[in-house]
């Protein structure tokens, strides 16, 4: 009974572990897809109307 990691305590170790590396592994093609450059260039960087994003615009 006084086992180092018990059945309850392996079981809550075990999930969140396979639960991570079984999402990693259903995201990890995204990672090769790069930064994909859209609209930021008309939403962002030529909108005179964009002000930033700092504690003074989200007052």
């Amino acid at each position: 009974m006084n086992r180092i990691l018990t059945d309850k305590t392996w079981t809550r170790l075990a999930l969140p572990a396979l639960a991570a590396a079984l999402v990693f592994a259903v995201f990890l093609p995204a990672l090769d897809n790069g930064f994909l450059d859209w609209d930021d260039s008309v939403g962002l960087l030529a909108n005179r109307e964009y002000r930033g994003l700092g504690w003074q615009q989200l007052k």
